[in-house]
């Protein structure tokens, strides 16, 4: 996810397609298709071109004064055009959450180029600068309200009905359609027998793990009712299967973990005692056991053929070269015996040092914060507060990914759509403080008022008074 020389863009270079228009007929239509909608559309459907682009054509890139421009990358300039030409940042609030994101932009951007000293680095820079740190302040434009949320997770499921029909057919036809749409190659790949289907993407896990951590949004639809209620059940079909003709652990993971965070909105009272008690569980298997608990990933293995003891060593490693990477992150791992990094935290320090893998935990830590203070607003309206913890779920989706794969492509896009309608709908703390002690004022008032009701008209067994004083 991190500007940290992306791994797409390293991989562009190696083999040697940089500077060069890898875009299709079909995937430039669409492109300009969603050009206009995100010019034209009003607000709350400005976030779904995105997503579009996400699941067809976010592989393809065209090159505009030598430089490489995604599509993504290219729609992040006009969904700016829009929001200057429409006036529409008026009214946004800087948040503490907007604060720790740019400054793990900052560092994120720096360190690479203090650790390399090319200018070409800087290039690199500047364009994942454009799509990461360009995108989520134009989400936090796009997204102000709860219709802004229930708009852009409705259209998710309707544009995920042909997805999981071309997943389908890729999972059991093994040919990938996608393809059509350019960058993805046009067979899939077969592991110990199983199709790993993987769309658009350009693995299968990020495929998984994209539409993972969408199913608890879908399920939060629930709660609507009417035709939402159908949306929540195609939404969650659609989301469970994709992470199922991924055919990896990984997404199984996440979505398992995605059902643990929303059961427990049951204890949603009793949090803190949860964390803590998961901590202590953590420090005393550290405690007893031969191996660090990290050891764990070694059994992750839900399908067949994952390779979860290179994910423990990829952790054991890092903690074992901290010096090494601390600064402003290594240039290469390969003295680690490895270069393949599956674990998005580690990548964070190997990329940017101590300080960019800080503040990326610390945009989680917000994120989580914002959640429970977003939930606690939301009631008595069981819709939103059934989003506002389906936000907290597919943000633990998110960190459960994190330790078993790298984010890169367009699931950084989702990520910050997703932290980005937190920080939009959550108040900060000084604002949550506020709204609590005016909403308890308010609630007292009304007791009194009710009492006060009471007595006027009266109660079954208790005297009764006319409206003009007089006895009844």
């Amino acid at each position: 996810m991190s500007f940290l020389l992306a791994l797409e863009d390293i991989k562009m270079r190696s083999d040697g397609w940089a500077n060069q228009t890898t875009a299709q007929p079909i995937g430039i239509a669409l492109l300009l298709m969603m050009i206009i909608v995100i010019m034209a559309a009003p607000r709350r459907f400005a976030v779904l071109p995105f997503f579009i682009l996400a699941c067809f054509a976010a592989r393809q890139r065209v090159v505009i004064a030598s430089l490489d421009f995604d599509f993504i990358r290219l729609l992040v300039v006009f969904g700016w055009l829009r929001v200057f030409s429409r006036l529409e940042t008026r009214g946004f609030k800087w948040k503490g959450a907007d604060t720790v994101f740019a400054g793990w932009c900052i560092a994120g951007f720096v360190a690479p180029i203090i650790l390399f000293k090319t200018t070409s680095i800087i290039t690199v820079q500047l364009g994942q600068l454009l799509t990461i740190a360009g995108g989520y302040f134009l989400f936090r434009q796009l997204v102000r309200t709860w219709d802004d949320v229930f708009t852009f997770v409705r259209g998710a499921v309707i544009i995920g009905i042909p997805v999981c029909a071309m997943f389908m057919i890729e999972k059991f036809t093994a040919r990938n359609y996608f393809a059509s749409f350019g960058g993805i190659p046009p067979l899939t790949q077969i592991r110990n027998g199983e199709i790993r289907a993987q769309g658009g993407f350009a693995h299968p896990i990020l495929a998984g793990a994209f539409w993972a951590s969408m199913a608890p949004l879908f399920a939060a639809l629930w709660w609507k009712k009417g035709i939402d209620t159908w949306l929540a059940i195609i939404g969650v079909f659609v989301a469970l299967f994709i992470s199922w003709a991924c055919a990896s652990s990984t997404p199984l993971v996440a979505v398992m973990a995605a059902t643990f965070a929303g059961g427990m909105f049951f204890f949603r009272d009793r949090m803190r005692t949860v964390r803590w008690g998961i901590l202590g569980v953590l420090i005393f298997l550290q405690i007893v056991k031969t191996k660090p608990v990290w050891h764990m990933f070694v059994y992750a293995d839900l399908i067949g053929g994952s390779t979860g003891w290179h994910r423990y060593n990829v952790i054991d490693k890092a903690i074992k070269n901290f010096s090494q990477w601390a600064m402003f992150g290594t240039p290469s791992t390969a003295n680690w015996g490895f270069t393949d990094i599956t674990n998005h935290f580690v990548l964070e320090g190997v990329r940017g040092g101590f300080l960019t893998l800080v503040l990326a935990i610390w945009i989680m830590v917000m994120a989580f914060g914002g959640v429970g203070r977003l939930w606690r607003l939301a009631e008595p309206n069981k819709a939103q507060v059934a989003m506002a913890w389906a936000l907290g779920a597919c943000m633990f989706a998110h960190l459960t990914s994190f330790l078993a794969v790298a984010y890169f492509g367009q699931i950084v896009t989702l990520f910050g759509i997703h932290v980005a309608m937190i920080a939009s709908l959550a108040p900060g703390k000084r604002a949550f403080l506020k709204q609590q002690r005016a909403a308890t004022i308010a609630g007292r008032r009304r007791v009194v008022a009710k009492r006060a009701e009471s007595q006027w008209t009266g109660q079954p067994g208790a005297p009764t008074f006319a409206r003009d004083g007089g006895a009844a």
